[in-house]
């Protein structure tokens, strides 16, 4: 009967969607068109075609004129928008260009911090939480880690919170021995560092000659900026600081944007090397720089 109703729950699980932003910018006159027509597509293809109905009282429409975004509001009225001058947007998209982007990291992590008495209740009565631990902290703190990255502090706290969950052993002052003695990759070091290099090496990989250029000019900005920063970490303010300062973490030199290091001194042009590749090339360098082992490890 318990696993009838499990598979039930499964079966008839509920999607919900946070939000959707549209934003469009074009030639006077082309732009309200332009955004309702697409704005309107998009609510047929949430409530038509993926089942998910869309609210009637939180939709918002600004531009550059008061005057645009009224009528743009008057053409989706029916669809419950309304025009206001500025909206609160949030989430790591629109946080690059500026330092100080990673206060929503320590938020998430103390809120994950505070779920922990939970999880130590169940291994209490028996359960094995490992799994069902790193589902649930590690998506949650972890989120816009690609575009930011992770300060080493709340990486710190992360690997302390998430063994929580690993087997009972013999405590041991060393993290890393700790994990080593666990699943393979279970340290959340490989997951957070890799984040923001693989984010990277698709768009490098992927993209045309003008996100390439693009890309180079944000690395070389970021280049002068964090060498003279005494704290790199605070002055990471997007995607190229985050790499910048991650392969530094791994001891690992560029001399561009696209040509990177590897442990054994070879050069690798993210450019040319598919991402599969290279998240190889990444966990062994993340192998290689936090963990020092020499002698057989007794777990």
């Amino acid at each position: 009967v318990y696993k009838r109703q499990i598979r039930d729950r499964v079966e008839n699980l509920e999607i919900f969607v946070d939000d959707a932003t549209l934003q469009v910018t074009g030639k006077k006159g082309e732009v309200g068109d332009i955004i309702v027509y697409v704005g309107k597509q998009l609510l047929k293809a949430f409530e038509e075609g993926a089942g998910l109905p869309v609210s009637r009282t939180k939709g918002r429409v600004t531009a550059t004129t008061a005057r645009l975004s009224q009528r743009i509001a008057k053409r989706l009225k029916g669809h419950g928008y309304e025009a206001v001058k500025a909206m609160t947007v949030l989430g790591v998209d629109t946080a690059a260009g500026r330092s100080g982007v990673h206060g929503q990291s320590r938020i998430r992590m103390s809120a994950a911090e505070k779920r922990r008495g939970r999880f130590l209740n169940l291994r209490k009565a028996g359960a094995k939480i490992r799994e069902v631990h790193r589902a649930a902290t590690l998506p949650a703190v972890m989120h816009g880690t690609r575009v930011v990255g992770m300060p080493p502090a709340v990486l710190q706290r992360l690997r302390r919170l998430l063994l929580t969950g690993q087997p009972r052993r013999a405590k041991s002052a060393s993290l890393t021995l700790q994990f080593a003695c666990g699943k393979k990759k279970s340290d959340p070091t490989f997951a957070v560092l890799e984040a923001p290099l693989m984010h990277w090496a698709r768009q490098a990989f992927n993209g045309d000659m003008l996100t390439k250029r693009r890309l180079q000019a944000a690395w070389q900005a970021q280049v002068v900026r964090l060498t003279l920063a005494k704290r790199p970490w605070a002055k990471v303010a997007g995607p190229a600081g985050a790499i910048i300062v991650v392969l530094r973490q791994l001891g690992r030199r560029t001399s561009s944007a696209f040509n990177w290091q590897t442990d054994t001194g070879v050069n690798v042009d993210v450019r040319l090397e598919a991402p599969s590749s290279l998240r190889k090339l990444i966990n062994s360098s993340t192998a290689v720089s936090y963990t020092h082992l020499t002698l057989p490890t007794i777990c």
